[in-house]
């Protein structure tokens, strides 16, 4: 046994960038390889997509076990035994030469990288002064950023000037080093040998979960309303209420939902699972406008997406020092008032809108998630006694895999019958550019939504939010 070091705030920091950067940036990057994994593999778009669905789901599949996992083994375990199997199995996706053995590999590789995020934030309030906690969380947000930021510019160069497989390959020295900084940084501690894990709990959750995901990873080829994906999506949702039911009958619940009856914390995870659902739909429709509409390479699009995402990783700085002066409330509506009016101008593109002027309503949008991102996380964390806040860190992670799983969904769906809708009566190009617009619209109005929740959250005294 031992107690964290507060010398040690370098190293956690460490873990937490590079963490969170492996965790969206294998979310996001391996989009600009799927023209490259068609042809190498000679597979089709729907096989080569399943490289991604099958990392994502399993994240969110394993993601709601987080805390238990965290209680049962220790945080430094669970994170240093689930970073080696990432490295090793990121290793063996780059050696791998059938797609099919390749998505196996990566839905073992998203099993193992569910601990990430989670198990930073899960730090972040267990071991870091509470004045403190708002600088890291900046830093967790920040890193988050950095994925889908710089992740389509370092594919496109290893795939022009290396190779695929440093797509996986690049995890490997990365993952190892969050590794090592974990052994060093988080403290030695005892997991709970008598706390087994409730086995009609960990059934229904898995398939639960797994159904729901899938469910959605497959409605934008078979449709919403299709008896398959709706039968999968009912199914999934009555296993996940049996799996939140019985956590408040069990002495040990494997995620305790108690988190939800302090109303700040529900409110807030509202925001968060809407905040979610508008981040997911960017890499989407952006490609298509900037790069089958505008003609931009991959390359291309992922410099020019380079300059929003600086507005959202230095939105969070600014954020966090107004933290100190604002209420959270304030700065929570200010990123969603950006969010929600970037998205409505995005809506407004046309085939011939000025790269510039569109570019710069992206970098508002990103300003939005820069800004709120931290104070929607730490206004409802910080309602938490301390006994709850691993299954808080734990929930808030579940629901953002959710949320960005059925919003993708929703959103394919729209654009889909839009622009098959306008390409019946004209050009293509115009349909695609309907539909795009139609997606950031109805994401605006979403959003809209949200800035409704937020009306009802406490104003908090700066001071008060900031006390040990």
């Amino acid at each position: 046994m031992s107690t964290y070091s507060q010398k040690n705030n370098g190293l956690l920091i460490g873990l937490i960038i590079i963490a969170c950067f492996l965790s969206l940036f294998n979310s996001t990057a391996m989009n600009a390889g799927l023209p490259m994994f068609i042809k190498i593999f000679k597979a089709s778009v729907t096989e080569v997509q399943w490289i991604m669905i099958g990392y994502t789901v399993m994240m969110g599949v394993v993601s709601p076990l987080a805390s238990w996992f965290v209680h049962r083994f220790s945080l430094r375990r669970y994170f240093v035994c689930s970073m080696l199997a990432f490295s090793v199995l990121s290793l063996l996706s780059g050696i791998g030469t059938n797609i099919y053995l390749l998505i196996v590999v990566r839905a073992l590789q998203g099993l193992a990288g569910a601990s990430m995020v989670p198990v930073s934030m899960i730090a972040i309030y267990r071991y870091i002064p509470r004045h403190k906690q708002p600088l890291f969380i900046t830093i967790q947000n920040m890193s988050l950023s950095l994925g889908p930021a710089i992740g389509p510019v370092i594919a496109g160069l290893l795939l022009v000037y290396v190779s695929w497989r440093w797509l996986f390959w690049l995890n490997v020295p990365l993952a190892l080093l969050a590794m090592v900084l974990g052994m060093k940084a988080l403290p030695k501690e005892d997991g709970l040998d008598g706390e087994d894990l409730d086995f009609l709990s960990m059934v229904s959750i898995l398939i639960g979960s797994l159904l729901v995901l899938l469910a959605f990873s497959l409605a934008s080829d078979r449709g919403l309303l299709s008896p398959m994906i709706l039968s999968m999506i009912i199914g999934g949702v009555i296993l996940c209420a049996f799996f939140i039911r019985r956590q408040g009958k069990l002495r040990v619940p494997v995620l305790s939902f108690k988190t939800l009856r302090y109303r700040e914390f529900a409110l807030s995870l509202i925001v968060n699972g809407l905040l979610s659902m508008a981040l997911c739909l960017a890499p989407f429709v952006l490609a298509i406008y900037l790069q089958t509409v505008r003609g931009y390479s991959a390359f291309a699009y992922g410099l020019l997406l380079l300059v929003p995402a600086i507005f959202s990783i230095g939105g969070a700085p600014i954020s966090q020092r107004l933290y100190s002066h604002l209420s959270s409330k304030v700065l929570i509506a200010l990123g969603l008032v950006c969010l929600t009016v970037g998205n409505f101008l995005c809506g407004l593109a046309a085939v011939d809108t000025s790269i510039v002027f569109f570019i710069g309503v992206v970098c508002l949008r990103y300003l939005g998630i820069g800004i709120m991102g931290m104070p929607v996380t730490d206004h409802g964390m910080r309602a938490l006694p301390s006994e709850l806040q691993d299954d808080g860190s734990t929930l808030i992670n579940w629901v953002k895999l959710m949320a960005s799983s059925f919003s993708l969904s929703v959103f394919t769906m729209v654009y889909t019958m839009v622009s098959s809708d306008v390409a019946g009566a004209g050009s293509e190009v115009l349909a695609m550019v309907k539909g795009v617009d139609e997606v950031f619209v109805s994401s605006a109005v979403m959003l809209a939504a949200g800035l409704v929740v937020t009306a009802f959250l406490k104003n908090v005294n700066p001071r008060e939010k900031l006390s040990k």
